[in-house]
């Protein structure tokens, strides 16, 4: 990169060196909220009990909003059957992605690169009548998708990443409304956390 002017490379400087002091992997090791181990592996984050009370407590605000809009929370595994994947599509979607578990014991299964196909499973437990719909479930739980190694940099880029996730299901004359529904939910968590107008123009 080429400047016109000494003052313009040293604003340019300038900006590096705050843009290190606002880097996520300082603060989280300033504020003792997250490390790293060589043994865990990169891409693997571990959370303080500091970090981890933060995390429980977007939780906790997450769930409270979910719910004021309708959704029930539910838990799955984080291992499916690799069937489960190829029904769904996301088996050649995620192929390069998927992390394969198998064990000496002939078990074969695939850690979640994303949380919807459990959640149809939820849905397809029992027959279903359209005087049930919508039927919200809200999950918060780790997928996992095996990035390039080189690719893998503190939070932004992770192996194991937590993420809120919600499923609708409804009838084709629902669908407007329950995408009105989704937006107020993201549009009152972000701003009650003080971010949405940093992320979104209302």
């Amino acid at each position: 990169k080429s400047f016109e002017s000494k003052e313009e490379l040293d604003k340019y400087n300038q900006f590096i060196e705050e843009a290190k002091e606002r880097d996520h992997r300082k603060i989280g090791q300033d504020l003792d909220l997250f490390c790293f181990s060589d043994y865990v592996g990169a891409g693997l984050p571990l959370f303080t009990p500091r970090g981890t009370m933060i995390i429980d407590e977007l939780k906790r605000e997450m769930e409270r909003v979910c719910r004021k809009y309708g959704f029930q929370k539910v838990s799955c595994p984080s291992l499916a059957d690799i069937s489960l994947f190829e029904t769904s599509g996301h088996a050649m979607k995620f192929n390069d992605e998927l992390f394969r578990v198998k064990s000496p014991k002939g078990h074969s299964f695939v850690l979640k690169p994303v949380q919807c196909p459990h959640h149809t499973q939820i849905y397809a437990s029992k027959l279903r009548s359209y005087k049930d719909l919508p039927i919200r479930y809200m999950e918060s739980d780790k997928m996992y998708r095996a990035e390039l190694q080189g690719a893998v940099s503190g939070l932004s880029r992770v192996y194991a990443i937590t993420c809120e996730d919600g499923h609708s299901f409804c009838t084709r004359e629902q669908v407007k409304q329950e995408v009105i529904n989704i937006c107020k939910l993201i549009k009152e968590f972000y701003s009650n956390m003080g971010l949405y107008d940093v992320f979104w123009v209302s």
